[in-house]
């Protein structure tokens, strides 16, 4: 009985050591999992930790990035507006340029015009009154170019320029068919201005006709329209329209002298007034 007794404690202190034993080898199993497991946790948790500081790093140069284009934009913005301001400056002292010549040229016109004498041509009109009476026609012009008014033409002497007069009575009376009759300054107008293409109409001290003729030469009129109205020695009533008198001059040349035909039309439309009508005595 003792050695069963025995026995049984031997094999029970054997199990229980050994179950102690594999137990314990166990747990060093478990506790080097654990630390492995802990290690990999750490490497993963640096290597997130290194991700996240990569991904702050690009994020940060993105915005640097987005920085510069945006501050890229604004100097280009900035260029481009200089550039719009500068172009604007250059068509500025173009057009400055382009003035300045205009001026030269007109100098150059003025002072080759200038050494032109500037003086009286005195144009004997027979048989023509205003009125009622007779008259002749001063007009100023450069005397050097003009040769002496022959009839009702005055020609340069280079042929460039040639200057007419025309005039035109219409009594109350009148009623001859295709005698031209101007009862108002409108009537005049359209008479003179019939046989002209690209007309312009202004005036100054009468009518002004520029435009060109038939044959496309230049044509300038200038014209004076004058009427005359009479109560007739009542008292009352509308005064009786008695009569009109227009006296025009005209100026002709080819479009290749337009320089000089401009000139002498510009001393025309300035010069020629009521004053250039002189009553004979």
């Amino acid at each position: 009985m003792r050695n069963i007794i025995f026995s049984t404690f031997i094999l029970n202190t054997i199990f229980i050591t050994a179950y102690s034993q594999t137990k314990k080898e166990k747990i060093e199993v478990l506790k080097f999992q654990l630390d492995s497991l802990n290690l990999v946790i750490k490497s993963k948790m640096i290597d997130i930790n290194n991700k996240d500081t990569m991904i702050w790093d690009l994020e940060n140069q993105i915005k640097i990035l987005y920085t510069t284009i945006d501050k890229r934009k604004l100097e280009e913005n900035i260029l481009k507006d200089s550039n719009f301001k500068k172009d604007l400056e250059i068509q500025k002292k173009n057009d400055e340029i382009i003035g300045l010549h205009q001026v030269i040229s007109e100098l150059r016109d003025s002072i080759k015009n200038t050494s032109q004498k500037i003086d009286t041509i005195v144009w004997d009109i027979p048989d023509l009154t205003w009125d009622q009476m007779e008259f002749n026609l001063k007009l100023f012009l450069p005397v050097s170019k003009f040769a002496k008014p022959t009839g009702n033409l005055l020609i340069s002497h280079d042929q460039k320029i040639k200057i007419s007069y025309d005039y035109n009575n219409t009594h109350w009376s009148d009623q001859e068919e295709g005698n031209p009759l101007f009862y108002k300054e409108e009537d005049a107008i359209n008479y003179y201005s019939k046989d002209l293409h690209d007309i312009e109409l202004t005036y100054n001290e009468g009518f002004i006709l520029r435009g060109k003729n038939a044959a496309n030469q230049l044509t300038m009129i200038k014209g004076l329209y004058t009427d005359f109205a009479s109560m007739q020695g009542r008292d009352e009533g509308e005064p009786m329209w008695l009569w009109s008198n227009t006296l025009i001059i005209k100026a002709t040349a080819n479009q290749k002298d337009k320089e000089e035909f401009n000139y002498i039309s510009e001393l025309l439309i300035n010069n020629f007034t009521t004053k250039s009508i002189i009553i004979k005595y």
